[in-house]
């Protein structure tokens, strides 16, 4: 079918036909993509497929446009590997972001994990008790250079172990490696090309696997559709 043509306009195309009784009735069992369109002819007619290519074929013209609307207004593009140039410059940026944000991430998550294992080992949790309330017990740490002063100060005190500063401990060892690679990384444009690419090809085997599913579903309702035509037929 010509780009354009949907459910309604193929039936507003075929009736024409049905008008002038060049055809008396059509089938449609098109399943999205796949075009199945049965001619039904009077009783009778003789005709051959030529002839029905020369008189029913039609045609639609398209102009490209490639056109890119952003925050930054409007973009015309001339040629395809524009767009593709633009999208991934686009998305190096977000990849490199992404790398950055990682690094502060696990930074944060190392300076609070630090701070937990000072916390516990040097015993802060005990002036919780001489402390008139949250906030003066806040204070104390803040005064004592904890940056998580909030978060220390509602940690449960069946927490303050020598199990939570080993499982601690793992956690800064394992999370110095990931920020260790999530830096190096950041910082070559090489490697975020590649991160790019890794992206992508993951995107490609779950649209692959999106696309196969639906294929098998389709031939599903085909066969299906099948079946019933054939059973009216005989």
């Amino acid at each position: 079918l010509p780009r354009g043509y949907d459910a309604q306009k193929i039936y507003k195309f075929m009736t024409k036909y049905m008008d002038n009784d060049m055809i008396k009735d059509f089938i449609d069992s098109s399943v999205d993509n796949d075009i199945r369109i049965e001619l039904i002819f009077k009783r009778g007619t003789v005709i051959n497929l030529q002839e029905v290519e020369e008189k029913m074929s039609t045609f639609t013209t398209i102009i490209p446009n490639y056109t890119l609307i952003s925050e930054r207004g409007v973009k015309i593009f001339e040629k395809v590997e524009q767009i593709i140039e633009t999208f991934t410059e686009a998305r190096i940026r977000v990849v490199k972001r992404r790398y950055e944000l990682l690094v502060e991430e696990y930074e944060a998550r190392l300076a609070k994990n630090n701070e937990i294992i000072r916390f516990i080992k040097e015993k802060h949790y005990a002036q919780a008790e001489k402390s008139e309330n949250r906030k003066s017990f806040v204070d104390y740490l803040k005064k004592n250079k904890f940056q998580y002063a909030e978060y220390l100060a509602d940690m449960a005190i069946y927490r303050m172990t020598k199990e939570e500063v080993a499982k601690r401990t793992l956690m800064i060892k394992e999370d110095s490696a990931e920020l260790k690679e999530f830096k190096r990384i950041a910082k070559s444009m090489e490697l975020i090309k590649g991160k790019l690419i890794e992206e992508l090809n993951d995107v490609k085997v779950k649209l692959t696997e999106i696309m196969d599913q639906k294929e098998k579903e389709k031939k599903k309702v085909l066969s299906k559709i099948d079946k019933e035509q054939n059973k009216k037929r005989k």
